[in-house]
Order: structure tokens, then C-alpha cells, then sequence
């Protein structure tokens, strides 16, 4: 799942994560544990020359 940084606030990334993970076990069948993280990032880049 990809969001916008601007559009998800880092106090609502808990609630994200367990929201997911939620999704996870309501929807999926699998063995033993995922994990969910759940990453806020800005990527800025420039070339030089």
C-alpha cells in the first residue's frame, strides 16, 4: 500500500499499521506472523553538473 506523506499524518500511522494488519488476517491464510511496518517518507533528490 503506497500513500501520500502529505495526506497521512505520523499520529495516524499506528492506526494504519493495525488497520492492515487487520485486513491481513480477515483476508489471508497464511503460517505463523507478518509483521506490518508502516514508513512516512520524503524523497528529495538533484543533480549537479
Amino acid at each position: 500500500m503506497v500513500v501520500e506523506p502529505s495526506e497521512v499524518e505520523d499520529v495516524a500511522l499506528p492506526g494504519l499499521a493495525v488497520a492492515i494488519a487487520r485486513h491481513i488476517e480477515a483476508d489471508l491464510t497464511y503460517p505463523g506472523e507478518i509483521k506490518v511496518t508502516v514508513v512516512r517518507e520524503i524523497r528529495a533528490s538533484a543533480t549537479a553538473g
